[in-house]
């Protein structure tokens, strides 16, 4: 199946940005504007996580504008045909993860070739789980932590991907008894687009309307332009050498996975 994302929030959020009011269930809507924001809300829905423009999004009733929308921010796609009375939904999500000091260019070697990879030596957090699975914890700043666990099976759907990731962060786990000196991850560039379902036959109040499709469109990188390159790479750093869960979360205000991800092959840089 490849690499698999979760992440339900940006669609929503665009959503609750162009309500203007709630009435018998039904929502009134402001339609054919853009918004921008952040990638999700602290649990009391105060203030934001994340880059304040990392998540841009539009609500319309008409399919041209969206696609307009879809490829002012590079995407060539058309937006599907919607009804006379639906609207559509398209979200984006740019986001890009930037490693904490003292990190190195490195490779990482799986069973299907040489692909380029981070070598961490400070920040991160080695800790064994059931089953002799392996999670590491890495601080990127002072509140966002990149958590990355292998798995031996791939989730069947973006749900389960998210459920595997709150089982683990809620399991117990504990220190490696073996100590490595770095961990080594290999570098991925994520697209993926998502039809977001469970948004479809929401009602407008007044004039019938109804969302009949919602999109998000997902693109994830790993940063390495400031990673050094003449860096003595040591011989006990643990390698991620397999497909990989890693989700983000912004502690102390948001401890829910941001997002998500089945990091497989697929999305791994192959060495020049």
């Amino acid at each position: 199946m490849g690499t698999m994302v979760y992440y339900n929030t940006g669609a929503l959020l665009a959503l609750l940005a162009h309500i203007k009011s709630i009435r018998d269930g039904r929502i009134n809507l402001t339609v054919n504007q853009e918004t921008k924001g952040c990638m999700a809300f602290d649990e009391h829905g105060l203030s934001s996580v994340g880059d304040p423009s990392a998540l841009s999004a539009m609500i319309a009733n008409s399919p041209a504008e969206l696609s307009f929308f879809l490829s002012k921010h590079g995407l060539c796609q058309q937006f599907p045909t919607l009804s006379k009375n639906g609207v559509g939904i398209a979200s984006i999500l740019n986001t890009t993860i930037h490693w904490p000091e003292n990190v190195a260019t490195s490779s990482v070697l799986s069973s299907t070739g040489s692909y380029q990879a981070v070598e961490v030596f400070n920040n991160f957090r080695l800790l064994g789980l059931a089953n002799n699975g392996t999670l590491v914890q890495i601080r990127l700043d002072e509140e966002e932590w990149l958590w990355i666990a292998t798995t031996k099976n791939q989730p069947g759907s973006p749900l389960a991907l998210a459920d595997l990731a709150y089982l683990i962060m809620d399991s117990n786990y504990w220190p490696k008894t073996k100590a490595y000196a770095s961990v080594t991850i290999p570098i991925f560039q994520i697209d993926v687009c998502m039809s977001l379902d469970w948004l479809n036959c929401v009602r407008s109040i007044g004039n019938n309307e109804y969302i009949e499709k919602a999109i998000q469109f997902i693109s994830l990188r790993t940063d390495t332009s400031d990673c050094c390159t003449d860096v003595q790479h040591t011989s006990s750093s643990f390698p991620f050498d397999e497909p990989y869960l890693a989700w983000i979360t912004r502690q102390p205000n948001y401890a829910d996975p941001l997002i998500v991800a089945y990091v497989d092959r697929d999305s791994w840089v192959a060495s020049s």
